[in-house]
């Protein structure tokens, strides 16, 4: 039994003596990755199981362990760093693998060129997965033509769909995605790279992703895969290492189900429907100008769900998390717009759309493109019982309705004489 690293250290010096090649050691042991500060050697690859405060899990007779899964996949005829990347994200809800192998300590990207394409196969037959397939090439960006988050998409879990880091003008891509997920983690996975493709993760601040220092994960190399578990709200930007590289940068692109009960989740767009860009039927950021202090809220047998709102320059947004399964009542309200609501049936391990429309309040009783004095006298007649016919047909939906209880009555007269007296 080693009892001080300095021993382990000198017995490491003296194998190195003997061969030529860079001396691979790999501790799997709890606190595993404290032996690397003293180990450390630009002729040694040090890889351990965990970080220098973590205990190592041998769960399953061993079958569920860092050990287990970085042979299985060297058994399986992979390189080392794709052995390392797969065991490292099999183990990293309990414990996080390290790695060091260029012996200075730096960025973690450093490490993986240096172990890059290392095969411990004594045939030298290791293999590489195949690249994902050709795919929008000539295409329209698959998620945002303009390549900013203000138009990115929001991906559901259980999403896999093929893309590519290159567009129709030859030129770098950005894709950029929303990641939803504030109860339970998300698995994010990029699958089967081109052979020029080295994807870069990433994330910003959900709700302020202009100003935010975004969380960069580069874990893997040109055509390796990155798996990463997200939670959190955030804008996620996906682009290539190599800006130059222009074929076979399509990779596939793997959102996956959250698992246990509250799974479900709501998201929808804030939309103006009185803007004179409104396009009634789009569920998209530019249909509408963004609207401040709006009030949603979500509710299921009395118990109100308030959510998470965000607004920027070109759009507001909502989501609500954490959802059983069901039928839910929306409800949006904002001064100077008819009250939206709705019912929304909720899905578990998905996330619904409802876009919120609002349609603002004009107070014109009769239909006649005019807010006036005959607006009042109609109101007046009505709160008094007398006979009024010419009250608009389309009344409770038109944006007549101020206090949006469908009818007509002394809020509305008092809110056209309101209006009346500011012009």
């Amino acid at each position: 039994m080693v009892k001080k690293f300095t021993q382990l250290d000198t017995w490491l010096e003296n194998i190195q003596g003997n061969i030529r090649e860079k001396l691979i050691v790999i501790i799997d042991s709890c606190k595993s990755g404290s032996f690397i500060n003293v180990l450390i050697d630009e002729k040694r690859l040090i890889i351990t199981s965990t970080n220098d405060h973590q205990d190592a899990s041998f769960a399953n007779e061993g079958g569920a362990s860092f050990s287990y899964y970085f042979w299985s996949e060297i058994k399986s005829n992979k390189y080392l760093d794709t052995a390392y990347f797969m065991a490292r994200n099999y183990i990293q809800k309990f414990q996080t693998a390290c790695i060091e192998a260029d012996g200075f300590t730096k960025t973690y990207k450093e490490d993986n060129i240096a172990i890059n394409d290392l095969c411990l196969r004594i045939d030298n037959k290791c293999q590489k997965a195949q690249g994902a397939p050709h795919c929008n090439i000539t295409g329209l960006d698959a998620f945002e033509p303009d390549n900013t988050y203000i138009q990115a998409r929001t991906i559901t879990t259980d999403y896999t769909e093929c893309h590519s880091l290159y567009n129709q003008n030859n030129s770098p891509d950005e894709d950029w995605i929303i990641i939803l997920a504030p109860n339970n983690p998300k698995k994010l996975q990029i699958l089967n790279p081109g052979q020029n493709c080295d994807p870069v993760i990433e994330l910003f601040d959900f709700n302020k992703p202009e100003s935010s220092n975004p969380i960069r994960l580069d874990d893997g190399l040109t055509g390796e895969n990155e798996i990463h578990e997200i939670q959190g709200y955030y804008y996620a930007k996906i682009t290539n290492y190599n800006t130059q590289s222009q074929e076979n940068t399509s990779y596939s692109l793997k959102i996956s189900k959250t698992t246990g009960t509250a799974d479900g989740a709501i998201y929808g767009y804030v939309i103006n429907a009185s803007d004179p860009e409104y396009k009634e039927g789009c569920d998209c950021q530019p249909c509408g100008t963004p609207l401040n202090r709006v009030v949603i809220i979500l509710e299921k047998d009395k118990i109100i769900y308030m959510p998470v709102y965000k607004k920027n320059d070109s759009a507001g947004m909502y989501y609500i998390g954490g959802l059983d399964a069901g039928t839910y009542q929306i409800t949006a309200t904002i001064n100077g717009y008819m009250t939206f609501t709705e019912e929304v049936q909720i899905k578990q391990y998905d996330i619904t759309q409802k876009d919120t429309i609002f349609k603002s309040i004009t107070c014109d009783l009769n239909g006649d493109s005019a807010v006036d004095l005959e607006d009042i006298i109609i109101g007046l007649k009505v709160i008094s019982g007398m006979p009024c016919d010419n009250v608009r047909d389309d009344y409770g939906t038109s944006g007549a309705d101020s206090d949006n209880n469908q009818k007509i009555g002394l809020a509305e007269v008092i809110y056209l004489s309101k209006k009346l007296q500011k012009e």
